[in-house]
């Protein structure tokens, strides 16, 4: 016991050289990154984004804010999470929160698409493409995190589900005949595919009575439709920035 000891402690009095030499490096390289003038610089070169993201933040907080005092809604039930507000467990809505997820996903893909289409020879088709595509995912975000044909529009505005689906199909008509040009230049495959699936989630929520399994076979292949969005946008991002790179 006492041998182990020993030789426990010499390795330990053998490794305080290079721990002290590796600590020192760090901190040297520490005392460099927080420099007034590199700070500074950093300030400078992020000032737009810095004061987007404050002015962003204070907004979004105070209109939860305002809409808690306006509806009278205690303001937890606005900022934490569903499933703990309604002391449900952590699984509820499992499919659904990994489709938001997918759903954001393909908009932050359909971002930086747009970002760095700006360097390609096709500029300004490139970018306009992936900014109506981003925008187009947002919105099927937000329907899909707050219920907007399902409860919202039906429920609080009066709009029937159908005019809901034929609002969004023509949003989506005008978005093909816009991008129908270069959707053809790309994996186009995928995207069918994404159409395909979500047509027939359409199709059995408005024609088939509601049961257990008609409503896991419509979730199911809606949510198979994001995942091939998103993998169409994922593989056109990934041509633009092949195509920026050469």
């Amino acid at each position: 016991m006492l041998a182990k000891v020993t030789t426990t402690f010499n390795r330990v009095v053998c490794l305080q050289g290079p721990l002290k030499n590796m600590l020192r490096r760090i901190l040297i390289e520490l005392k460099n990154w927080l420099r007034v003038a590199s700070l500074r610089s950093q300030f400078s070169q992020i000032r737009l984004t810095l004061m987007v993201c404050l002015a962003g933040t204070m907004l979004a907080l105070l209109a939860i804010y305002l809409f808690s005092f306006y509806f009278r809604i205690p303001l937890s039930h606005l900022t934490r999470d569903p499933a703990t507000v309604s002391d449900m467990p952590f699984y509820i809505g499992l499919l659904s929160t990994l489709g938001i997820m997918l759903w954001s996903a393909s908009a932050g893909v359909c971002c930086l698409g747009a970002f760095t289409s700006t360097y390609s020879s096709d500029t300004p088709n490139n970018v306009r493409f992936f900014l109506f595509s981003g925008l187009l995912s947002i919105m099927f975000t937000a329907d899909d995190a707050f219920l907007l044909h399902e409860e919202v529009f039906p429920v609080y505005l009066n709009i029937q589900e159908v005019i809901v689906y034929l609002v969004y199909v023509l949003i989506l008509s005008g978005y093909l005949l816009f991008s129908w040009r270069h959707i053809l230049k790309t994996h186009y495959i995928l995207f069918l595919m994404a159409l395909l699936l979500w047509g027939l989630s359409i199709i059995i929520d408005l024609l088939i009575p509601i049961r257990n399994i008609t409503v896991f076979i419509e979730d199911a292949l809606k949510f198979s439709g994001i995942v091939f969005w998103f993998a169409y946008f994922f593989h056109a991002t990934a041509m633009s920035l092949r195509a920026s790179s050469t």
